[in-house]
Formats: structure tokens, sequence, C-alpha cells
């Protein structure tokens, strides 16, 4: 099964030359995605410069040869671009992550994701638990590589990943919390230049190396789909009379709304979830719907979350 590996580090460069070798070492260029602060926009501009330089589109297919002057991530990962993030700022990024940090903040506007960090990292997979802990390590000046790595290549991914001496991502959250630090606030003023420097120098050394704190690992799909109870049937009645009451001049059938219906009772039923909201779970919701259910999302989210609270406060 492919797995999703991770690595905080502290700066672009880093991260690309990361990126490089993990697409040399065989990891499929559409799976590596790379998030890094770049409130100086020397990152954006190094990256224009040589791409008009070369005489390419951004989204131009480049030899290994090209590749090799300046790394592959130019033009080898999909979605390269520079954006705006609440509560980061200016960054750069690569990769799947693009698609997921738009999806989150459900639309792009001049540059700028309209929307959270936190639901896009989380729409990749990552735990809430660990999202809170990388997206404040991209806002203090630090870089995320992520790779959706097939299991023939996990320990080299790994490796490859520790090798670039990754940020011991547990040590750096006590350190914020030690500060005052008690989560990632998208409403908070992006750092500046100068205070990027100062806390960089404020850190303090390694104590410990424990893997886990370095590189984290985890499945690549989260299955959206959880436990289901034997009790669906109970709940078929209500279902069909909020059809009726919401979408039954819809031009669509109560058969077209019910895998909507069902798929927000097995969301509910789903302990992995038993503590968010729906403003927090719709994002993971609506990626998993779009891969694998007919329809638009828009046209079937009230189905799924009417269910997902109607069956939540049963199941509690």
């Amino acid at each position: 099964m492919p797995r999703t590996v991770t690595a905080l580090y502290e700066d672009f460069m880093t991260a690309r030359r990361v990126a490089d070798e993990l697409a040399a070492a065989g990891i499929p260029h559409d799976g590596i995605s790379v998030l890094a602060n770049d409130a100086t926009g020397q990152y954006a501009t190094s990256i224009r410069d040589t791409v008009e330089h070369r005489g390419m589109p951004d989204d131009e297919e480049i030899s290994a040869e090209q590749g090799a002057g300046f790394g592959m991530i130019v033009g080898a990962l999909v979605g390269l671009g520079a954006m705006v993030v609440p509560g980061i700022g200016p960054v750069i990024a690569a990769g799947p992550l693009v698609s997921a940090l738009i999806g989150a903040g459900v639309g792009a506007v001049a540059g700028g994701v309209t929307g959270g960090v936190v639901a896009g990292l989380m729409n990749m997979g990552i735990p809430e638990e660990d999202v809170e802990f990388y997206a404040e390590g991209v806002r203090r000046g630090g870089a995320l590589v992520i790779a959706r790595t097939p299991d023939e290549r996990l320990e080299q991914a790994v490796a490859i990943m520790r090798d670039h001496n990754p940020v011991n991502l547990q040590q750096r959250a006590d350190y914020w919390r030690q500060s005052g630090w008690s989560g990632f606030d998208d409403s908070a003023a992006p750092y500046t230049t100068q205070e990027m420097s100062r806390e960089r120098a404020s850190y303090p050394r390694d104590t410990h190396d424990e893997a886990t704190e370095r590189v984290r690992i985890y499945p690549a799909e989260v299955n959206m789909m959880g436990h289901e109870q034997a009790d669906l049937d109970a709940y078929r009645d209500d279902f069909y009379t909020h059809y009726w009451g919401h979408f039954g001049n819809s031009g669509r059938s109560f058969e077209d709304y019910l895998p909507a219906y069902e798929y927000g009772y097995r969301l509910a039923n789903d302990q992995r979830y038993s503590d968010l909201e729906w403003t927090r779970l719709e994002p993971r919701a609506r990626l998993y719907w779009e891969d694998h259910y007919e329809g638009a999302w828009e046209d079937f989210k009230d189905a799924v979350g009417y269910a997902w609270n109607r069956v939540k406060t049963a199941v509690r």
C-alpha cells in the first residue's frame, strides 16, 4: 500500500534538493508536493527568471539534463507557483498540495488561497495533530515536503528525507509552546523576514533524534467510508423526508440523493472524525466524494451534511 512521507526543512532550497532526489529515485513526480515560505519573494523570482531564461513555459516538461542545473522541481512537479496563504503569507507551492489548498479554500483569488492550509494538508491525509505543526513550521520560515511513495520506494524515500537534516518536529513544537504558542492561527499576521531570522537564531540545538520526530509516515489514502453500522435503514424515512423538503423540485429522484445520505451516515459512524465539526470535515469529505462518486459536490453536499449531523448525535 502506498504511504505518504513528510518532513519539514528550514528553507525552500533544501526542500527543492529533497524533491529533486526523490524524483531521481523514482518517486512519481505527480506524488511530490512542496510548500515553502517565500516572504522575500526570492524563490518565486528565481524560478520565474530561470524559466524565462530557458525560454520555457512554466508547465513544459524538461529533460533530466536541463533540470540538473536548477532542480527538476521547476519542470517536473505539477502546479508549481506562488500564492498567498492566510496566516503564512507568500509561499511557493508545487504538486498535489496545490489542488488541495485551492480546494480547501474554495478558490484562488489574485494568487491567494481564500481558505486554510490546515484543511489543505488534511486533504492530503496528514492527521490534524501533525498538520498544526507543519503549518506553523512553514509560517515561521520553513519548507514542507510531502511524497506519496510506493511500498518498494518507501525505505529509499525516508532515507533521502533524513539525509537532508529535517526539523525535529516534536522538539520544535515544544519550543514554540514554551514561547506561548497554542496552535496554528490562520488569522495571525505572517512573520516578517526579520522575525524569521531572529526565530531561527533562537532555536536550541537538537537534543534527541527520534526518527518519527523528523520523518513521518502515514497511509497515503484516507478511507472516508469508515465503519458502517447495521441500522442504516432506520434513517431511510428521515432521509426521504429531508429529500422532499429540500430537493423534491431539483429534477433528481430520491435514489439519486441516496448515495449522498449514505455517505454522510458512514462518516458519522466513523470514530476517526467524531471530534470534528462539519466545517472541518467537509474539505476531506469533498475530496473523497469527487474521487469516488458521480455528481458535483455542490449539488449533494447538503444531503451529506444533513446525514452527518443527523446521525452523529445518535452515535455519540
